[in-house]
């Protein structure tokens, strides 16, 4: 059954099994409708100053900007939830004065400047924008470079807001957030019905992959626990080009060399952060923090990266020991980031504790 109210995990919105779809094109639009008929999915109909061209065309005539449709969006997050998809045509005719669309993009560009917005809102911290673009012979080509490298679509971006454009550029220079927060396919509609069913369900297996891997899907399990038999992690912070800290202790790098690509002013935790050892785990960093604070190393006031790497094993406990960490043990720490690993945000987006350590996190 398609989700038709609000459901949260926490204060977070989460998925519906609702699709927006902004398409002229009946042939595309049978195709679509099928496909999502066999997956569970609904075509959203109710919302129609996101759905329906002639509703919007009339709206932004009034208003001569496309900001009720942002409104709109928003509206329908709130009230179902994050889009399981959004299909849109890629040129679309709003009607509209060609210095306001001069390429009759603006639709398409209002749906990716609010997706950037919201992303950035108190409890929006988990949107994703699953895009499906229909194109024709004149595009397609060319749209699917942005298959290859999804990051170029930002290049159609530039509004008058500094503050939107800072965020665009923000993300511009974080892949790794932009590749979690969309995805893009791109459909021929002039393709054989074989090859847009193909497309379609290539399309479809990937946003179910998303879904699973997200933290907003209704009923979905936290990370689990595991009681592994290695040893506590060690603590490593790297002062200069020549020496280390391993678990508060001073080292040459010649004498460790394991430790030469860390950065310099950067503490990682290496090795295993589980439940049979997270007490150990916090008392080492605890110990680590406080010799580099005697030492002068660092201070409440300076900037503190504490990284979770590829060579860091996490479990589903280790959220809340962070949570002890950053919120209570370093509370007068005022500019805190944690680095993380796409392997390890995913243990930790599913794991108690990880709204109290996302506003830390940087990807």
């Amino acid at each position: 059954m398609c989700r038709t109210g609000l459901d949260k995990m926490g204060n977070d919105i989460v998925a519906s099994r609702k699709s927006i779809v902004i398409t002229e094109n009946k042939r595309a639009l049978m195709s679509v409708r099928n496909s999502f008929v066999k997956r569970n999915i609904e075509i959203e109909t109710r919302f129609l100053n996101l759905t329906s061209l002639s509703i919007i065309r009339r709206v932004v005539a009034n208003v001569k900007n496309t900001s009720p449709i942002r409104t709109e969006l928003f509206k329908f997050i709130r009230e179902v939830g994050i889009p399981h998809s959004i299909v849109i045509d890629y040129e679309i005719d709003l009607k509209l004065d060609a210095a306001l669309d001069p390429d009759r993009k603006k639709m398409l560009r209002t749906l990716l400047i609010s997706h950037i917005i919201l992303s950035r809102g108190k409890g929006f911290e988990l949107l994703r924008g699953n895009f499906l673009i229909l194109a024709d012979d004149r595009n397609y080509e060319s749209l699917k470079n942005y298959e290859n490298m999804p990051i170029r679509i930002l290049d159609l971006l530039a509004t008058k807001n500094d503050v939107v454009n800072k965020f665009i550029q923000e993300l511009r220079a974080n892949p790794v957030l932009f590749n979690r927060i969309f995805f893009f396919k791109v459909v021929n509609v002039n393709a054989s019905p074989d090859v847009f069913q193909e497309e379609m369900n290539g399309f479809l297996d990937k946003v179910e992959e998303r879904i699973k891997q997200g933290v907003f899907i209704k009923g979905s399990s936290q990370a689990s626990v595991i009681n592994d038999s290695a040893d506590a992690a060690n603590i490593v912070f790297r002062v200069d080009q020549e020496n280390v800290y391993v678990d508060g202790e001073e080292k040459k790098l010649v004498e460790a060399p394991d430790y030469e690509n860390i950065p310099i002013n950067e503490m990682q935790v290496i090795g295993s952060w589980t439940n049979r050892n997270k007490m150990e785990v916090g008392k080492k960093l605890n110990v680590m923090i406080l010799n580099l604070e005697n030492r002068g190393l660092i201070n409440s006031g300076n900037r503190l990266v504490l990284t979770v790497g590829e060579k860091c094993v996490i479990d589903g406990s280790t959220a809340s020991s962070l949570a002890q960490l950053l919120i209570q043990d370093l509370k007068n720490y005022v500019n805190i980031k944690l680095k993380v690993s796409d392997r390890s945000i995913k243990i930790l987006e599913n794991s108690k504790g990880f709204s109290m350590i996302r506003e830390y996190i940087s990807y």
